[in-house]
């Protein structure tokens, strides 16, 4: 959608009232890929259940040729090929890009996520709290988690770590993936809206130009509480 040049939800700070944006000429578009993907076989035939381990075990198969997921996957093959699960020329075969364009002439964006730290309200040691929040988000400290654990820091400065560097070659399109990466949708009804996306976007292969106006009624019954999921 993003990519599309559209958004899902506009307005998302009124909640149920919010505007569902789905049914545009984004929506069409983004319909459009999926429906291709899904229905010319190009993701495999677990596309519509696959998780992250599963999707990069198919990559790294005979038959892999490019996958979209979380960087992880190379830290996690270079640990295969290292215990002998995965051959040596696998790894080297992988290279690496910016998110897929919708449009051939506008840029990508890729879709935002990462880990919430928060302290609660009623908390007996928010000073505490705090700082260990303070302190896991420092760039030292979110450097060494991506080059020991895969995720992707969120401070730049992390990125120009020579440890990070070492792990993650393609450090820098991680870097500028971010820079271009749009939020998911972003309302107090975050999990009503994408399970009733997941329900009328699966399995890939149905989807059609009728989707997005079908998802978007869908959400609106939902958030009236008219429809249940």
């Amino acid at each position: 959608m993003e990519s599309a040049g559209g958004q899902i939800v506009a307005d998302g700070q009124n909640g149920q009232d919010a505007k569902i944006t789905l049914d545009s000429e984004a929506g069409k578009k983004a319909a459009d890929v999926i429906g291709t993907i899904g229905r010319e076989g190009l993701g495999g035939p677990g596309l519509a259940t696959q998780d992250e381990n599963a999707s990069m075990i198919q990559f790294q198969g005979d038959k892999g040729s490019f996958m979209v997921n979380w960087p992880f996957i190379y830290s996690a093959t270079k640990a295969s090929v290292k215990e002998g699960s995965v051959d040596q020329s696998v790894l080297d075969d992988i290279k690496w890009t910016t998110w897929p364009r919708v449009d051939a002439n506008t840029e990508a964006h890729p879709p935002l996520g990462g880990i919430n730290l928060g302290v609660g309200a009623n908390s007996q040691h928010q000073d505490l709290a705090w700082d260990a929040v303070q302190c896991i988000v420092s760039p030292e400290h979110q450097s060494q988690y991506f080059a020991t654990n895969g995720n992707p820091p969120s401070s730049a400065k992390a990125f120009d770590d020579p440890e990070v560097k070492k792990a993650y070659p393609m450090a820098d399109i991680i870097r500028k993936s971010l820079d271009a990466a749009k939020p998911r949708a972003q309302t107090p009804y975050y999990n009503e809206i994408s399970t009733a996306i997941q329900q009328h976007w699966t399995p890939p292969a149905d989807v059609t130009e009728d989707t997005p106006r079908e998802t978007t009624e869908f959400i609106k019954e939902v958030l009236k509480g008219d429809a249940l999921l």
